[in-house]
C-alpha cells in the first residue's frame, strides 16, 4: 500500500477543486465589472432644491445630470400626497404652477430648472380646508425618454396660526408613517397669507 502523499488520484482532485474556485471566482469578478459598467452608463438625474423669492415664493427643484452621457428629460410633474388613518390622497398640482424648459436634452454634467409656485400651492391647500399643522409630501416626478421616473419627496405641512397661513418644508427621503413635521426644527421656509 503506497503512502497517502503519493496518491495522485487525491492529488488531482485538488487540482480540479482549485481550478474550479478559481473558475468561480473569476466568474463572479467578469459579472460585477459588467455590472458596474453598465451602471456607469445607466442614466441618472441628482435632484437637489433650494427656495428662492421673486415675485412669488418658489420651490426650485435642479435635475443635474452628473453621468457621461445625454438624458433627454421628457416631462415633470408634481403632486401632494395627504395621509389619513384611510390611506392617502393623491392630488395632482396643475402644470400652471410649475415653470420648466422640459422637454429638453441635458448633456453630461448640465442641470434643468423646474420651478414651483408655493404662493399658488398654499392658496390651493387652504381650499383643502386642513386644519393647523396638517401633514402632506410634495412629490416632483422627472421622466426621461426610457419613461424612468426620478423622484423628489419633500415632507411639507400646512399652518395657519391666525397670523400666517402657509406651508414649511423639510427634504425627506421616502416616506416614514408616524413623522411628526412639528418636532422638526429645520423650518426654510414661511409663506405670508396677504
Amino acid at each position: 500500500m503506497e503512502p497517502w502523499y503519493l496518491n495522485w488520484e487525491m492529488w488531482g482532485a485538488i487540482g480540479q477543486w482549485a481550478g474550479a474556485i478559481a473558475t468561480v471566482a473569476a466568474v463572479w469578478v467578469a459579472l460585477q465589472q459588467t455590472r458596474e459598467a453598465r451602471d456607469a452608463i445607466r442614466p441618472s438625474l441628482e435632484l437637489v432644491w433650494t427656495l428662492i423669492e421673486e415675485e412669488k415664493e418658489y420651490l426650485v427643484v435642479r435635475a443635474v445630470n452628473q453621468k457621461p452621457i445625454s438624458i433627454y428629460v421628457m416631462n415633470v410633474h408634481s403632486l401632494i400626497i395627504f395621509e389619513n388613518d384611510h390611506g392617502s390622497i393623491r392630488v395632482p398640482l396643475p402644470q400652471t404652477f410649475m415653470e420648466s424648459d422640459i422637454p429638453q436634452s441635458l448633456p453630461p454634467g448640465n442641470f434643468l430648472i423646474c420651478k414651483i409656485s408655493l404662493t399658488d400651492l398654499v392658496l390651493m391647500l387652504k381650499d383643502y380646508g386642513l386644519n393647523d399643522k396638517s401633514g402632506f409630501y410634495l412629490r416632483v416626478i422627472f421622466r426621461d425618454s426610457l419613461y424612468t421616473p426620478y423622484t423628489l419627496n419633500l415632507l411639507g405641512q400646512w399652518f395657519d396660526d391666525g397670523e400666517y397661513v402657509g406651508m414649511r418644508v423639510w427634504e425627506q427621503v421616502g416616506r416614514i408613517k408616524g413623522y411628526k413635521p412639528e418636532n422638526a426644527d429645520n423650518v426654510v421656509k414661511v409663506v405670508k397669507d396677504e
